[in-house]
This record gives structure tokens, sequence and C-alpha cells, in this order.
């Protein structure tokens, strides 16, 4: 819309949104707090799953493959949304890694073994097709929870309207119970997307990309 309609207060906003390098982080909304505990998330464990079972620099959207690095830094230095790979990559360049055996990039045949997948119709990362086939190929009990309005992770990105996050109460109900049972009901509970910018979160977003929590920049 700011680019349609184009007044003088919106070629500011938007000049403010393409000098950024790349896309910020959503900030964290003030209230409630965040409903994803930091000690479930290790920064170490992420990087060792990344540079030794994920990063191939044989796949073309890294370097040594089919695109050039330079190519790549010259798109995620002139984008305003990019992948952040050079971040990673500058990490993963350092990390010690673990020879691959001959399980790697398997997938095993969990049939009769019970498990939860979650993943957002909104995610570029691990998109929804992946899920399904993990799903598909891993066993006859894995349930699929599927959140239409979720980006990556579906973890932090499944807001209800109680303040706690959706997939992660899906996820933490499966361990609860034994992997007997997954509690899905709050999808019926999941916060929808705030296009008008009412929230204080939609608001602080806002701040950070156009530099105004106006959204779309009505008086």
């Amino acid at each position: 819309r700011r680019l349609s309609r184009c007044n003088q207060q919106d070629v500011a906003q938007l000049n403010y949104a393409f000098k950024r390098p790349s896309s910020p982080a959503p900030p964290s909304p003030p209230s409630p707090p965040p409903t994803f505990p930091e000690d479930e998330y290790g920064e170490v464990l992420y990087y060792n799953i990344l540079a030794n079972e994920l990063w191939n620099p044989d796949w073309p959207q890294y370097h040594g493959g089919r695109i050039p690095r330079t190519v790549l830094n010259a798109w995620n230095s002139s984008a305003w949304f990019t992948t952040g790979d050079e971040t990673a990559e500058a990490i993963v360049a350092q990390w010690p890694t673990y020879p691959k055996d001959q399980y790697y990039n398997k997938i095993a045949p969990l049939h009769g073994v019970p498990m939860v997948i979650t993943n957002g119709a909104a995610d570029n990362k691990t998109p929804l097709a992946w899920a399904v086939g993990e799903a598909e190929a891993t066993g006859d009990l894995a349930d699929l929870y599927t959140f239409p309005n979720a980006a990556h992770p579906s973890i932090q990105n499944t807001p209800t309207t109680n303040g706690t996050s959706c997939a992660a109460s899906i996820i933490r109900s499966f361990f609860e119970t034994g992997g007997q049972a997954a509690d899905a009901s709050c999808m019926d509970s999941l916060l929808p997307l705030d296009w008008a910018g009412r929230t204080a979160q939609t608001q602080l977003f806002s701040l950070a990309v156009f530099g105004t929590k106006n959204l779309w920049g009505f008086n």
C-alpha cells in the first residue's frame, strides 16, 4: 500500500526500510514475556547440527556450488530481505566437524514410533512440503500439525490469545504424556495476523523496519 500510494511520508519510510542491509528480527512483545524458554534452545547445539548435518558446501546456494560466493555476497548486501547466510557461513567455517557416517542424510523408518511434527505454511526456510514428506516417510504414527500463517520457526510464530506458543504447547504435551498423545486444542486460539498493525508487537516491528509504529502511515 505504501508503494501504490507513495506520498512523501511513504517515501521517507520506504527509504528507511530499503537502506537496511537485511530484515530485522521481530522484536519480542513487551507483554506477555516470551513463551519459548531460552533453556530449550542453544546456539551451540544449533551450529553443531548446522555444521555437521545440514551444511553442504556443494549445494548451489553456498560457496563451491553453481552460484559463486561473490554473487551471494552482492545479493545479501543489496537486498532488503536476505537469508543471512554470510553470517552462518563464517561461523560454520570455523566450527569443528565430525566425519559423516553411513546414516548421513538418511531418514530412519520409524514405523510404530510416535512422532510430532509442526510446520508453518508460511515457512520459507523449511517449507511445508518438507514436513509433509518427513511425516509420510518416517512412520504411520507421525502426526503433522500445520499452522497456516506461521513463519519459521513455528515454535516462535504461533502465538495464542493466552500468550503461549501453540507449537511449543503441542510438543510439550506430547512429551509430558510419554509420546502417547499431543494436545492441539491451542490451535483454536491462535492469534490472527495483525494486518492492521494494532498490536504492540506489530507496531514494534513496524518501528524497526519503517522507522514508525504506524504500519500503513494513515493519520
